[in-house]
Formats: structure tokens, C-alpha cells, sequence
């Protein structure tokens, strides 16, 4: 059924944890060689939580020193600095380009 389960970090220096199925391991394997191929390119895939939800799945590869400009990752709503940063959803909606460059979309990975 490609379940995924992505567990985030609730604050610094916790762990995380990523699960899935053979399927959806191997379609986020694909996900991450798509998005790898072409400089400023994102993939977009399709996954279940195994209560039968969906939900889609965004990669981009982000240069170095955009990463500071984007929220930390911690599910804990005290540790987030959410005033200062860009969400990340920012950066596959067109919201945040600081180049200015075209974005390459793949939108279904399977």
C-alpha cells in the first residue's frame, strides 16, 4: 500500500525516525534520485499512513546556504522560530526563490 511513516524530532538532539514498506522505500529511494538529477528540481509522491490516510511527500535539494532560512525541523511548537523563517512547503509553492531560478517539478514518482 507504500506506507511511510516519518517521525520528526520534538526537539534538538532528539532522535527521528523514517519507516515504510518495501514499496515506499523504494519509491522514496526514487524520489531522491529524481530530484538529484537536475539542479533546482523537487519530486512529489504520493504515500499512506497505515490507518489508510494519504498525504504527499515533497524533496528538494537545497543549497547550503538557504538552509538557514527555512524553519528548524521540531514538532515541539516552543522550539520553532516560525516569525523569522520560511516554512518549507514555501519552497514547492514558488513563495521562496532567493535566485530567482526555475523550478523543475516532478510530480508523480512511482
Amino acid at each position: 500500500m507504500c506506507e511511510l511513516h516519518l517521525y520528526s524530532q520534538d526537539q534538538e538532539h532528539d532522535e527521528s525516525y523514517l519507516m515504510g514498506d518495501r514499496e515506499a522505500l523504494l519509491r522514496l529511494r526514487s524520489m531522491i534520485d529524481a530530484a538529484l538529477i537536475e539542479e533546482n528540481c523537487q519530486a512529489k509522491g504520493e504515500f499512506f499512513v497505515n490507518d489508510g490516510e494519504g498525504y504527499h511527500l515533497y524533496i528538494k535539494v537545497m543549497p547550503s546556504e538557504w538552509m538557514d532560512k527555512i524553519q528548524l525541523p521540531y514538532a515541539d511548537l516552543d522550539v520553532i522560530d516560525q516569525l523569522t523563517k520560511f516554512h518549507p512547503s514555501a519552497m514547492f509553492t514558488g513563495d521562496f526563490q532567493p535566485d530567482g531560478g526555475e523550478l523543475c517539478t516532478i510530480e508523480r514518482i512511482d
